[in-house]
């Protein structure tokens, strides 16, 4: 079967799992994942026709929410004033006798410079200015890459041999894993220019390279399938491409693989994640319910229609005369009898929507962070309830941090390591001198909260 074929027959397998990431993207930011397919909306653009329709949301807890978790998670795992890793010399190393103290030192400062070495060759990496590439640093692909995850739970990356990143959405791939969550393989799907692989490729797989030239832009756009196989055995990764079911070029053998899956709340058996938004897809489905009732009561309220009766003298025109104009009609201790507006008696019902409304919202700014539903309310509210507020919805981002961790900032760090060491831009380490660990996310959030039990424990 043709890579083509092996995605389409697992897309068709996965619709309960995609249709809740698009229910959860449509109360978020629903441009992040859409029901309409991204490969069509691709051809769709490149004919210059109008892209789907996206659903409309009555409130706007959701997307501040889903921006705000997606804020903290970027500022807490890629910060811009500190690193984000450290390679330390490994324990048998470190407090070795026979290694001296100035070697320990020297490797320690060599460590340093290759972190260094590396960092800025991922945070630098960006496309050439002559490059029609879309021109996004470092910290805008994580930010895309962080919003797939938070919101529909999943999400492919990948990192070229020049340290560029990008992400893939969650319709744009497929996933396959055993049932301890590894991965075997993945299936990538793009809309591509064919001229962009390069002249040599396409003929040497058999492609009419002057035909393409020929045409369109919007005409020759076609998809690339790309197919990242584990090979037990060998413990490699296989690369394999496709364009109308011809193969691209020669297979691709990696040591570690250019493509990593970052999955959230990953079930063990499941083949892709579950979002944050989803924990709390009830509350964001009621409240977006119960906004759009509250809206309609309030246009409702908000009109006024009149009712003539069928005998009055007034007539509809008297109504729309300017003030000061005379009316004649039936009048009973200084009240008009015969004209009379409607009104909408439901007061009580629209009170209760509104008390639900509110409490769905404050429970929603909890959940997602809000500041300003995580202010500590009462007449002596200290500094530190309102820090201790702040900080107990900061762990609960705890369980965010750990996976982000595992499936994401290890794996590029491997993979920028990998990079380096075989184009010689720094030394190739043997593994088992090194010890690389994460200082940011769960870490710092492990200092934080250190910090706050020594500041309570001090005398005042």
């Amino acid at each position: 079967m043709t890579i083509q074929g092996l995605f389409k027959e697992a897309d068709g397998q996965r619709g309960s799992t995609m249709e809740r990431a698009i229910l959860a993207a449509s109360l978020t930011k629903p441009w992040i994942l859409t029901e309409q397919d991204m490969n069509d909306l691709n051809k769709q653009y490149s004919r210059n026709k109008e892209a789907v329709d996206l659903p409309e949301n009555y409130q706007s807890v959701g997307p501040r929410g889903a921006t705000s978790i997606s804020g903290k998670i970027m500022l807490a795992m890629f910060p811009v004033d500190i690193p984000w890793y450290v390679t330390n010399t490994a324990p048998q190393i470190q407090f070795s006798d026979k290694t001296s103290d100035e070697k320990k030192q020297e490797f320690a400062n060599d460590l340093m410079m290759r972190d260094l070495t590396v960092t800025a060759l991922i945070e630098s990496a960006a496309p050439s200015p002559n490059s029609n590439l879309r021109k996004l640093g470092f910290r805008s692909v994580m930010r895309q890459a962080i919003d797939q995850v938070v919101i529909t739970g999943d999400a492919l990356v990948h990192m070229d041999d020049d340290f560029r990143i990008r992400t893939f959405r969650r319709d744009a791939y497929i996933t396959r894993r055993d049932q301890w969550g590894s991965v075997q393989h993945h299936i990538t799907r793009e809309s591509i220019d064919p001229l962009s692989i390069g002249v040599d490729i396409l003929i040497a797989s058999g492609f009419d390279v002057e035909k393409l030239k020929g045409e369109r832009v919007a005409d020759r756009v076609t998809e690339l399938y790309t197919y990242i196989e584990w090979l037990p055995i060998e413990e490699e990764w296989k690369i394999t491409q496709e364009i109308d079911d011809k193969s691209i070029g020669e297979p691709l053998i990696e040591k570690i693989s250019p493509y990593f899956s970052i999955a959230l709340d990953l079930v063990l058996g499941n083949n892709y994640g579950r979002g944050f938004v989803e924990l709390n897809l009830g509350d964001l489905r009621s409240l977006n319910e119960m906004e759009g009732s509250l809206l309609d009561f309030a246009a409702a309220a908000a009109k006024h229609l009149f009712a003539i009766d069928y005998d009055a003298e007034v007539k509809e025109k008297d109504l729309t005369q300017k003030n000061g104009y005379a009316l004649r009609a039936s009048v009973k201790n200084g009240n008009i009898q015969d004209i009379g507006v409607l009104k909408v008696d439901k007061l009580g019902d629209f009170q209760v929507v509104q008390a639900t409304v509110e409490r769905k919202t404050r429970d929603l700014g909890k959940a997602f962070g809000l500041e300003s539903e995580l202010r500590a309310t009462g007449d002596r509210v200290t500094a530190l309830a309102t820090s201790r507020v702040a900080i107990e919805a900061e762990g609960s981002l705890g369980a965010l941090y750990a996976p982000m961790a595992d499936s994401f900032q290890r794996p590029l760090i491997a993979r920028a390591f990998h990079i380096a060491e075989r184009d010689n831009l720094v030394d190739t380490l043997d593994p088992k001198l090194t010890d690389t660990k994460i200082q940011t996310g769960l870490a710092a959030l492990a200092k934080q909260a250190a910090a706050l039990k020594k500041r309570q424990a001090a005398p005042k």
